[in-house]
Order: structure tokens, then C-alpha cells, then sequence
């Protein structure tokens, strides 16, 4: 939940596809789920007045197997639609971009952009984009989806508690995941005629 100053805006997860199924029942199951989570949101629950307050967000992991057409690169949620999984959607798209900025800013000060040019930078963004995606399906497949459907993450508690313990005691392992959220699998650095 954020505190959006005049509101609060709340998030829930839900199984794929059974939006439609919750929308037809009614909205105050949906609201008592909230307010079970929440006890201190019940008196404001009639802020909530019909399912038009309520958005779905509609979670897709995929990305195009080619970045790129004559006079055209995807870059960011163009090219690669990301999970909210890990917050890092933006991540990779500045990193695209910083990527797309080293790779064309000379063919494109001498006015000579090719398609080797472009397919540069989805050839050095894939690695990163890839992996962060097989990640995030490993997230959704064995702690999302179990706990959704109301059993443990990583099929047991004593192996998701031993998960915990090791990337938290581990001064090696738990810098692991926090580098590669912040930098990705290959670190992107700009241009140098784009530093001061």
C-alpha cells in the first residue's frame, strides 16, 4: 500500500484469469479481503464505490525476437514486457537506452546508421533481458504461484526458510542479487562524448 496523500493505493495478487470471476461476484468480497489483510482500512472500504475504482494489471513476460526494423529499435517495455516481480522493469529499460546511446551515437553523429548498428544492441541487451525474465518466471512458478494457491513457497517452509538463511548470512550471496537487480547481467556505462 502507498500513501498517496488524499488516497491510498493498494495492490492485491490474484490468480491469472480469474479476474472476471471476482468481478461477478461482487464487490464486497473483494473489499473484505482487503479489509481481513488490513482491519484499519474497513472504515474507509465506502471510498471504494463500484469495480470502475479498480484496476487489473495484466501481467505478461515476454519479448520480441527482433528488436529492430529499418528505421526502428525497441527498446524498454517495447521490446521486452517485464513482471513487476523484483520492481526492475525500469531498470532494464535505461539500461536499453544507455546500451542503444553507445552503440549508435557514432553512426548516428556521422548519419550512417545501419542495421548491424541496432542489432548491436539487442545482441548486448538480450543476455540481461533474458535472464532477468527466467528469473522472475522461477519467482512467479515457485513462490507466487504456491502461495496463491495457498501452499509454501518453494513446495516447503523449511526450504524456503534455508533460501532466506542463506542469501541473508552469506556475505557473498546476498550482494549476488542486489548487483544484478541494480546493474543487470552486463553493466551498461554511457558514451564517453556523453560525460561531463
Amino acid at each position: 500500500m502507498i500513501d498517496r496523500g488524499d488516497y491510498w493505493q493498494c495492490a492485491a495478487l490474484i490468480p491469472k484469469g480469474t479476474d472476471a470471476e471476482r468481478r461477478a461476484a461482487g464487490l464486497a468480497p473483494f473489499m473484505d479481503n482487503f479489509t481481513a489483510a488490513a482491519p484499519w482500512l474497513a472504515d474507509r472500504m465506502s471510498a471504494l464505490r463500484s469495480w470502475d475504482d479498480v484496476k487489473l494489471l495484466d501481467v505478461r513476460l515476454d519479448r520480441l525476437s527482433r528488436w529492430h526494423r529499418p528505421g526502428l529499435l525497441c527498446i524498454g517495455d517495447a521490446a521486452h514486457a517485464m513482471s513487476p516481480v523484483f520492481g526492475i522493469g525500469i531498470n532494464l529499460a535505461v539500461e536499453d537506452a544507455v546500451a542503444a546511446a553507445r552503440y549508435l551515437v557514432g553512426p548516428l553523429s556521422a548519419g550512417t546508421v545501419g542495421l548491424g548498428d541496432v542489432r548491436g544492441v539487442q545482441r548486448r541487451r538480450w543476455p540481461t533481458t533474458a535472464l532477468t525474465q527466467a528469473l522472475q518466471r522461477f519467482a512467479h512458478r515457485r513462490v507466487i504461484g504456491p502461495v496463491l494457491a495457498g501452499d509454501p513457497p518453494f513446495g516447503n517452509p523449511r526450504r524456503a526458510q534455508r533460501a532466506a538463511e542463506l542469501l541473508t548470512t552469506s556475505r557473498w550471496l546476498n550482494r549476488v542479487p542486489a548487483y544484478f537487480l541494480a546493474y543487470g547481467a552486463l553493466r551498461e556505462r554511457p558514451p564517453a562524448a556523453s560525460l561531463r
